[in-house]
């Protein structure tokens, strides 16, 4: 029905971590058993760390799944694993603090919360744009009249400072689309991650 706001995925690493960009994490990685934490098998943090390392940049880096953002932020900081890849929201005050080091966001531009961080295009990984996205769906069936004036009512809600301001500072960026531009960008994302997980073979369960 509507996309209410979405938010890159960002690189991180703890800050005793020896790599200070990217090109130096990768370079480790070709020398070294490393391994990254997500959220969960199969949230956009892992897709997009399995297409980075594992098709575009051709390491091997070791995924470890944990039950949530919160879970595998904390292990980050605490090095263990020492890399992470999540949504931006989630490292962004452990990033503040020094604790977490960001080393690139897979946003169309730099963010910014975060504006001396690249972005994964900047860095030669084209096209990797990459965005965990909230939404707001109806049952099947309901009405289009119901779905127009629900999301007319979102999107309104969506344009209040008030609203922009929480989605800002959680890393979110405002979105306001149509019901027919919603289902446009859900099938996008389907046919998207459909093929990252058949180039990957990562394993969702």
């Amino acid at each position: 029905m509507a996309i209410v706001g979405r938010q890159p995925n960002v690189i991180v690493v703890n800050a005793g971590f020896a790599a200070r960009t990217l090109a130096e994490l990768l370079d480790m990685a070709r020398t070294q058993k490393l391994a990254f934490a997500s959220p969960s098998s199969g949230t956009t943090p892992h897709l997009t760390a399995e297409n980075l390392f594992h098709v575009r940049a051709k390491v091997d880096i070791t995924h470890v799944p944990f039950r949530g953002a919160g879970p595998a932020t904390t292990a980050v900081v605490s090095g263990e694993p020492p890399i992470g890849s999540l949504a931006a929201s989630g490292p962004m005050p452990f990033i503040k603090q020094g604790k977490l080091r960001a080393l690139a966001v897979s946003a169309a531009s730099r963010i910014p919360l975060l504006p001396d961080v690249p972005t994964l295009n900047e860095l030669g990984f084209s096209g990797m744009e990459d965005y965990t996205w909230v939404g707001v769906f109806a049952p099947a069936g309901t009405p289009a009249e119901v779905v127009r004036k629900l999301n007319d009512s979102i999107a309104r809600a969506v344009q209040t400072p008030e609203v922009r301001e929480r989605l800002d500072a959680f890393a979110f960026e405002p979105a306001t689309t149509s019901p027919s531009e919603t289902a446009a960008y859900v099938r996008a994302e389907l046919v998207k991650w459909g093929q990252v997980v058949r180039d990957t073979g990562a394993k969702l369960d």
